[in-house]
């Protein structure tokens, strides 16, 4: 058995931080406590993307207008087209969006500055940026990049908020 609601939650993650490469980054460990499978996802290095790396036809077939990122893997496909499964999945998404605040995501983008902003004053490490796919950064550009994820997925998590809410089934 499977713990679809933590399952759920990843999924909305996924969606929300627009991680392009999840359906092959997740291992499935046994917890004999819950007698299900829990989720334990790994490699964040594609987040914010435009779309995913997979997917993108089915996804375009498939979907619709799903809140889903990725629709590679076989159970995403049914959560997707299961109405009952989908309707879950949005209120699993709500719990995530209501517990993300602006506040909290500002504590952890501040504590993701604290904790790498130390390797940019380091000339030999920030020097080798220059290498990278957008060329050299520096401190400022770091300050800049997560400024501009605070606002995106701030807005972003405000507007989807408006948009689960009359979709999120009866209780």
């Amino acid at each position: 058995m499977l713990d679809l609601h933590s399952y759920f939650s990843w999924l909305a993650f996924n969606h929300l931080f627009q991680n392009a490469d999840y359906a092959d980054e997740a291992y499935f460990m046994w917890n004999p406590q819950k007698s299900k499978f829990e989720i334990i996802p790994w490699d964040f290095d594609d987040l914010l993307q435009g779309h995913p790396h997979e997917g993108a036809e089915v996804r375009g077939r498939t979907q619709g207008d799903k809140l889903l990122f990725s629709l590679e893997d076989e159970l995403d496909k049914k959560i997707a087209a299961d109405s009952y499964l989908y309707g879950k999945y949005l209120q699993a998404y709500n719990e995530l969006l209501n517990k993300l605040t602006d506040e909290q995501l500002r504590d952890v983008l501040a504590r993701v500055y604290n904790e790498v902003s130390p390797y940019y004053l380091q000339p030999d490490i920030i020097g080798q940026s220059q290498y990278d796919r957008y060329g050299k950064t520096d401190l400022g550009m770091l300050e800049g990049d997560l400024y501009t994820i605070y606002q995106y997925i701030s807005v972003k998590s405000k507007e989807l908020r408006s948009t689960i809410a009359p979709q999120l089934p009866a209780e």
